[in-house]
C-alpha cells in the first residue's frame, strides 16, 4: 500500500528547522512518506512550521500551496473539458522530450479513454521503443484539424516545435510545459518551471501521483534522468531524487 505523504514547509530560524526535522523523524516512523521543505507542495497534508517573528511567512506558505493546487486543478480541468487534444514536442527530440509526450500522452489514454488524443515527434528514435505504445507516435501533420487543446512538452519556444505547428496555431486552447528559463510563455496556459531539472518533472508535478502506474513511469524517469545527465548534474534536487524513487516504486 502507498505511504501517505506530509510535506513540512519551514519558514522561519534554526529552531523551527531543528522540530521539523524531529517531526519528520516521528512521522517516518509511524509510516509517512515525509518531504521537508519541498518546492512542489502535493501531500495528502502540509504543516506549515513557522515563526511569530516572521511577518509574513505564514501568507507566503499557504500562497505557494495555493498556487499549487491551483496550477494542478487548471491543468486537470482542461484536460477534461477537450474533446480532442494533440501533444507535441521539439524539434530533434531527445529523452525528456519524448519522456514528457508519452507520459502525458499514455496518462490521458489510460484514464481520458474518451478523449480522442494524438503525440506528434520528428522522429520516433528506436532506442525508445521501451516505452509503450510508441509505435502510435506521428510523425507527419497530414490532415487539416482543429485539436480543443494542444500541449507542448519540453518546447522552449514557438520556432521550436517540431511537425506539427499549424495544429497548435489551429488550436481552441493551447497550453505549454517546460522547464526552460528561457521560455516565454507562448502558450494560452503555462506551465514553466525553470528552477526544475526537466519537462518530465514539470508534468510529474502537475498530474495525480496516485494514478502513475509503471508504463507512465517509465517515460517520466527515462526525461528526468536524460536531463539530468542520469542525476548527475546541478540540477539535480532533492526534489528530484525523491520522485525518482516513487517512479522506482511502480515496478
Amino acid at each position: 500500500m502507498k505511504r501517505k505523504r506530509i510535506d513540512i514547509i519551514t519558514l522561519g530560524c534554526s529552531k523551527n528547522l531543528v522540530d521539523s526535522e524531529q517531526l519528520m523523524r516521528q512521522l517516518e516512523e509511524v509510516g509517512y512518506s515525509v518531504t521537508h521543505d519541498t518546492e512542489e507542495p502535493q501531500g495528502e497534508i502540509a504543516v506549515i512550521n513557522t515563526c511569530g517573528f516572521i511577518g509574513d511567512a505564514k501568507e507566503e506558505s499557504i500562497n505557494m500551496i495555493l498556487e499549487f493546487a491551483e496550477r494542478k486543478e487548471e491543468f486537470e480541468r482542461q484536460v477534461q473539458i477537450a474533446q480532442t487534444i494533440a501533444i507535441s514536442g521539439h524539434m530533434n527530440p531527445d529523452g525528456d522530450c519524448i519522456g514528457s509526450c508519452m507520459a502525458l500522452y499514455l496518462y490521458i489514454r489510460k484514464y481520458f479513454p474518451d478523449i480522442e488524443a494524438d503525440v506528434y515527434l520528428e522522429d520516433r528514435k528506436p532506442v525508445f521503443d521501451y516505452i509503450d505504445r510508441m509505435d502510435e507516435v506521428k510523425t507527419e501533420a497530414e490532415e487539416d484539424k482543429v485539436y480543443d487543446l494542444f500541449i507542448t512538452c519540453d518546447v522552449s519556444a514557438l520556432d521550436r516545435l517540431a511537425v506539427a505547428r499549424k495544429y497548435f496555431d489551429a488550436a481552441k486552447k493551447t497550453a505549454c510545459i517546460d522547464h526552460h528559463v528561457s521560455n516565454n510563455g507562448f502558450a494560452d496556459v503555462n506551465h514553466v518551471r525553470g528552477e526544475i531539472s526537466s519537462a518530465s518533472e514539470v508534468l510529474y508535478g502537475l498530474l495525480d501521483s496516485d494514478k502513475i502506474d509503471r508504463s507512465i513511469a517509465v517515460p517520466i524517469y527515462t526525461g528526468m534522468a536524460h536531463d539530468t545527465g542520469v542525476f548527475q548534474y546541478s540540477s539535480t534536487t532533492p526534489e528530484t531524487m525523491r520522485i525518482a524513487g516513487e517512479l522506482m516504486k511502480t515496478g
